[in-house]
């Protein structure tokens, strides 16, 4: 089993990683459940990466 890589966004407050079954795992750290606010570069970032990982890149 090989080791799928982590990635961090936003400062550290967003966590994504690919499983291997195929499913996209998103986790926010945000300890009272606030939304994580993502500036233009940070969302440009978020939406490349989970296109990358949607097609097994």
């Amino acid at each position: 089993m090989s080791a799928r890589p982590i990635y961090e966004l936003a400062g550290g407050d967003i966590t994504v990683w690919a499983e291997e079954s195929g499913a996209i795992m998103l986790k926010v750290r945000e300890p009272f459940g606030d939304p994580v606010e993502l500036g233009e570069e940070d969302a440009l970032e978020l939406g490349a990466l989970l296109v990358r990982l949607a097609k097994g890149d």
